[in-house]
């Protein structure tokens, strides 16, 4: 009799175990789920504020080519900006598209597939963005050159746009892009493994 109790207990245990395993599993699928889903909010936002922040300034810099007049050297630079604002206008709405295609109740293979697609396109956006950096500061000095006499507050501005263009793009890369790639990624791995167990 007592032989048959114990395994009666044994097996209401058991019972408990499994259904306290499956309970945890269900919790950190969800935790992991939670961070994956705020990796994608984080890009999304600022990848739809950058594309906003663009759309605004298109108009802007077309008014002040259209009404201010300059030199030949500073409209080639001021339609430059705009075909710039054009380009990445577009490039934040084809990361907002990768973006929005990476869904949970899709399988990990897809998203990972389309995470590693987002990951590229940042990757050729650093370098074009790289590149136009360089031909922006080829602009401005020959515009500084051109420039007979030039004010404290436009050397400031250059100084400025030097020194600091550069530090918001490693920031905004580092901190915004990586960590939250960073974090996408570890979260889909994660999932996969819970998948394998």
């Amino acid at each position: 009799m007592e032989l048959e109790q114990m395994k009666t207990q044994w097996e209401a245990l058991d019972r408990k175990l499994s259904e306290s395993n499956r309970i945890n599993g269900m919790i950190v699928k969800k935790m992991i789920e939670q961070r994956a889903n705020k990796g994608v909010s984080k890009l999304i936002t600022y990848d739809l504020i950058g594309a906003i922040l663009c759309l605004i300034a298109i108009p802007f810099m077309i008014f002040w080519v259209g009404y201010i007049r300059h030199s030949a050297l500073i409209d080639v630079t001021m339609y430059s900006t705009i075909l710039y604002l054009c380009i990445v206008c577009i490039s934040q709405l084809v990361k907002l598209f990768l973006l929005s295609r990476i869904d949970l109740l899709r399988s990990i293979s897809e998203n990972i597939s389309t995470l590693n697609r987002y990951i590229l396109f940042l990757k050729r956006e650093k370098v074009a963005g790289l590149t136009i950096f360089a031909l922006f500061s080829l602009l401005l000095i020959l515009i500084i050159i051109d420039f007979k006499h030039i004010e404290p507050w436009q050397w400031a501005a250059v100084i400025t746009f030097f020194v600091l263009t550069p530090m918001l793009t490693i920031w905004q890369y580092k901190k915004v892009y990586n960590a939250n790639i960073n974090a996408i990624r570890q979260s889909l791995d994660e999932m996969k493994e819970l998948k394998k167990e």
